[in-house]
């Protein structure tokens, strides 16, 4: 086999390690989880870095929990990061919702162990009482599709924003 031919497979086989690829959908685990307002950042959206803060506010509050699941390493990440989640009208979107930011190796290991690993990115809309509301999306989404998810999470009703997902 000649390099021309290995290389395309190499390529892939590289990328899909450096963004944490696993095919399931988020299913939690049976152990309990305590929710705990401890290292809860608030600022002009509610932005939380714990799994259990996000749960705890998400309770207090009432409003439903959009999870962005990325990793530093991953450039599809990064591009979610730089164009859609950079976005003023997503930014101000976020304020109707509680906001987990989860990043592989930061503050990942709560939400992994009640959801396990996710593709990333990976993006999950959970309700006040941390279950699922629709389907997850994996891969990168357009800021567009992705300010019209963040409005459909805000109450979870209606159909999901068809929206299509991939990556780079």
């Amino acid at each position: 086999m000649t390099f021309t031919k290995i290389l395309p497979v190499v390529l892939i086989a590289a990328l899909t390690m450096a963004c944490g690829y696993e095919s399931s959908e988020p299913k939690p685990k049976t152990d309990g989880d305590t929710p705990s307002a401890e290292n809860v950042a608030v600022t002009e959206k509610i932005a939380v870095k714990k799994y259990s803060a996000a749960l705890q506010k998400a309770k207090d509050t009432g409003r439903n929990i959009v999870v962005f699941y990325g990793s530093d390493s991953c450039p599809w990440s990064k591009q979610m990061d730089e164009q859609a989640l950079a976005n003023g009208d997503v930014q101000a979107a976020l304020r109707d919702v509680v906001y987990l930011r989860v990043i592989q190796g930061v503050n990942a290991e709560e939400f992994e162990a009640k959801w396990g690993k996710q593709t990333t990115p990976t993006i999950v809309t959970l309700d006040a009482d941390g279950k699922p509301l629709g389907r997850k999306l994996s891969g990168v989404v357009k800021t567009a599709d992705f300010l019209s998810y963040v409005g459909w999470a805000k109450t979870g009703e209606g159909p999901q924003p068809g929206i299509a997902t991939g990556g780079g």
